[in-house]
């Protein structure tokens, strides 16, 4: 009777509530995909949930040893390409006009290349001569998208020493510059390695304008401790929205990567602030705000509040407040790296968290003010204490919980009824 049912509905085009809905097996655009859910009576018609699909889809992304050589190749054609222009000295560098106007005319070149760029992706290969048209297309495509990241990124060099001039050489107006020039550029230039560099660029900038300037006083120290945190709050706010465009998330890894640098730089043992006041101001402020940061990814990584009331969550807060207070920020870093990275199916945050997570344990060891045999008892006893709690872990079978279903060791058993009774 089962099958005989289930045979009707598909005859009809409806879907029971047990029956897995077929659709085609070839590449679904999401106007047809939407429009095979409304037809099977899955979807209703609701068109503002197909453009919010729009707007999270992007492009397949390149592998990232293939963007690391396009920002190297752009890298080498940008300090030639400038090298160039010194050499024949048709710039004067001293006059801020002729930077100005250099610089103006070079962004606008690179504009200009921009829709030749999109042209050649998307003319189609020709059918009649193989696969040569559409190689050639593909070098064009490459060469005019790399010519105009070029040419904007010496035409933007033009214009901050423009101003560098301009500003008395007062590094904190030329930072700011750089802010503006690059969020407004970032809103129109689509090429998402760029609005990745750039606003990591300007952001080291900020690094370098406020520790180069840190005074005894701890003043600076805390303007850094504000500034980490503003990097934090934006890259959790464009990671954990949901209505985030795609065309935001290079930014998020520019945020992230900035924190990260911060973390490095307190870590590093050359780190020599003008006061030890400042080093500890800076260093526990970090502490706290990524063990807070610790704390809700393990919340928001198993499902938000509601998830609280298992014992396992409840024993990786723990562990988590626990070296809140014990360890070093790098360490916290690298935690909430891997944790991002796996819940969120990040692998660059992955990458990077594995990456930081030996350097940042051989920092902290390398800095405890105890002898090399206190330094390798200390380090036995805390592997010791980690394959105790992996063993617990295996023990209790939280390694394979899932977080749908109740708690089984806070389960209530049911009352006993008395015998003779059903």
């Amino acid at each position: 009777m089962a099958d005989t049912s289930q045979a009707k509905s598909a005859r009809s085009g409806q879907i029971t509530p047990g029956q897995t809905p077929d659709l085609p097996k070839d590449r679904l655009s999401v106007a047809s995909l939407f429009t095979q859910l409304q037809q099977q009576k899955l979807l209703g018609p609701a068109p503002r949930l197909e453009s919010f699909v729009r707007q999270r889809q992007t492009a397949p992304e390149l592998p990232f040893y293939i963007k690391l050589l396009a920002a190297v190749g752009t890298a080498i054609a940008s300090f030639f390409f400038f090298a160039f222009i010194s050499i024949i000295e048709i710039i004067d560098f001293d006059s801020p006009a002729q930077l100005a106007g250099s610089g103006i005319l070079l962004v606008a070149a690179a504009f200009a290349l921009l829709p030749l760029s999109r042209s050649a992706a998307g003319q189609a290969p020709d059918q009649t001569r193989g696969q040569t048209r559409g190689q050639t297309q593909s070098i064009r495509h490459t060469f005019c998208l790399q010519s105009s990241f070029t040419l904007l990124a010496v035409g933007q060099s033009f214009l901050l020493f423009c101003i560098f001039s301009w500003a008395d050489e007062n590094l904190w107006v030329v930072n700011f510059f750089a802010l503006l020039m690059v969020g407004v550029t970032c809103f129109f230039y689509p090429q998402s390695l760029y609005r990745y560099l750039a606003p990591l660029a300007v952001l080291i900038g900020f690094h370098g304008n406020i520790l180069q300037n840190l005074s005894p006083d701890s003043y600076l120290a805390w303007v850094y401790n504000g500034f980490l945190l503003l990097n934090l709050l934006a890259a959790a706010f464009l990671l954990g929205y949901s209505k985030t465009s795609a065309a935001l998330m290079p930014l998020s890894q520019a945020l992230v990567a900035s924190l990260c640098l911060g973390v490095v730089l307190i870590a590093l043992p050359d780190f020599d602030p003008p006061s030890d006041e400042a080093t500890l101001i800076i260093s526990r402020f970090l502490t706290l705000l990524l063990g807070l940061a610790l704390l809700t990814l393990i919340c928001w990584a198993a499902g938000g509040v509601k998830a609280l009331h298992h014992r396992a969550i409840q024993f990786a807060l723990f562990g988590a407040l626990l070296l809140t207070t014990l360890t070093s920020p790098g360490l916290l870093l690298s935690l909430c790296l891997l944790i991002l990275g796996y819940a969120a199916h990040l692998r660059l945050f992955s990458l990077m968290g594995a990456v930081f997570l030996p350097f940042f344990i051989w920092i902290y060891y390398y800095n405890l003010d105890l002898t090399l045999l206190e330094k390798s008892v200390v380090l036995i006893g805390s592997g010791l204490i980690l394959l105790a709690g992996y063993f617990y872990l295996r023990f209790k079978g939280w390694h394979q919980l899932d977080l749908t279903r109740p708690d089984p060791d806070q389960t209530v058993p049911a009352p006993s009824t008395p015998s003779g009774r059903e």
